[in-house]
């Protein structure tokens, strides 16, 4: 179209529905791209806390194993400082 002609109703028309599409598409591209990015985010922030919770239920897992040694040791101790301490008074 030269600069003389105008607008005819067909041609805005046919322009506006070409614009409007193009613009329905791009936000509809824009939309899912929006989307699947914080799907990804989403999905690699589960997977940290999930590492994360597995970590502190090792470390505690490990920790209730050190500690029941502990006691048992100290049970064990106990016991043989007693029996040694009451084989002395009954044979001593």
């Amino acid at each position: 179209m030269s600069a003389h002609q105008s607008w005819t109703p067909a041609t805005i028309s046919a322009l506006a529905a070409i614009f409007g599409s193009l613009t329905g598409a791009l936000g509809s591209n824009f939309s899912t791209w929006i989307g699947q990015r914080h799907q990804d985010r989403r999905d690699l922030l589960e997977k940290k806390i999930s590492q994360h919770e597995q970590l502190y239920s090792d470390f505690i897992g490990e920790t209730a194993g050190l500690r029941w040694m502990q006691y048992r040791t100290i049970f064990r101790t106990l016991t043989s400082s007693y029996l040694f301490t009451q084989f002395w008074v009954a044979f001593g």
